[in-house]
């Protein structure tokens, strides 16, 4: 693992979100992920896998995060697939129409 949340496997970059995602830590994680995707070291790369697995607490900022990151990802000509979801992340993304694994 690279910097407690990257992982690089056969072009594709897995991404592990903050374990809380309310409004005071969003905007860091909007960040961190703008950057990623914009990264000229990360140009060869156009898959982004992005954990939820370690998502504990999560408000509509939170929410708003995963609604954008896809956005952004087009942006930069990337594809996301979110995965390791919990059933309440599973609930809140359906609710919002958030493609998640299933």
């Amino acid at each position: 693992m690279l910097n407690n949340n990257l992982d690089i496997k056969r072009n594709n970059m897995e991404y592990n979100l903050n374990n809380i995602l309310t409004m005071h830590f969003v905007s860091c994680e909007f960040k961190k992920i703008h950057s990623l995707f914009k990264s000229k070291l990360n140009s060869h790369i156009n898959n982004f896998v992005i954990d939820l697995q370690n998502i504990i607490t999560i408000d509509s900022s939170g929410i708003a995060l995963l609604v954008e990151i896809p956005n952004i990802a087009k942006r930069y000509n990337k594809q996301i697939k979110y995965i390791n979801h919990t059933q309440d992340i599973h609930t809140l993304c359906k609710i919002y129409s958030i493609k998640i694994e299933a």
